[in-house]
């Protein structure tokens, strides 16, 4: 029973990328000691945690390997942590009461960035005393944790449209670019040239008339 709870402890939960881009993995021991506190950087919130810099997959489970790291995140590469590894905090999910104050939370601060600033200088959320654990992410309200791991999924999801949009609007500039050469090759180089000129001059050339 104890090797299997350790088995179980190491196995990573969550993968995320530091500030630097380095990958770290979260064992699931970890998860639950996440902590989210206010502070003085722009974005107004930093999210501490525990990482390992490798995994391995033992016992047909990936596993947490190497030196373990405490990092400190903020702003975008917080939230995108947060969202790999809030859905291993909130592993009951919540019933439709939660749903809808967490949807009425995420409504009333309409950004993600907003919600987690909010959350995290909150003078109501428990503080961390004495090093206790009063200040981590499995001691909030149940409702404000769920309204965090949506409000970072449907962030996840606008930033997949926005790349998809991106996408979108190279290929139809593409598309156009190929269609202008398309037409130019049916305009004969002598009115090319003069269409040149035109857009030069400002005005057409009262030369001879092309035929």
């Amino acid at each position: 029973l104890p090797l299997v709870i350790a088995v179980w402890n190491r196995g990573v939960v969550a993968r995320i990328q530091d500030d630097t881009g380095n990958r770290l993995r979260v064992a699931r021991e970890y998860a639950s000691r996440v902590e989210l506190i206010g502070d003085d950087t722009p974005e107004g919130f930093s999210l501490l945690l525990t990482c390992h810099p490798e995994e391995s997959r033992p016992f047909l489970f990936s596993q947490v390997r190497g030196k373990k790291q405490k990092i400190e995140l903020t702003g975008a590469p917080a939230i995108r942590a947060a969202a790999r590894i809030l859905p291993a905090v909130n592993d009951w999910g919540g019933n439709e009461t939660n749903v809808r104050d967490a949807v009425t939370l995420i409504e009333d601060t309409r950004s993600v960035e907003r919600l987690f600033h909010q959350v995290a200088n909150d003078p109501d959320k428990p503080q961390k005393f004495f090093g206790g654990d009063s200040a981590r992410l499995k001691k909030l309200d149940p409702n404000i944790r769920l309204a965090l791991e949506m409000a970072t999924h449907e962030e996840d999801e606008r930033r997949a449209l926005e790349g998809e949009l991106a996408i979108l609007e190279a290929a139809w500039r593409e598309a156009e670019e190929v269609a202008s050469i398309a037409d130019r090759l049916l305009i004969p180089e002598r009115v090319e040239k003069l269409i040149r000129k035109w857009k030069r001059e400002g005005q057409p050339d009262r030369g001879p008339a092309v035929r």
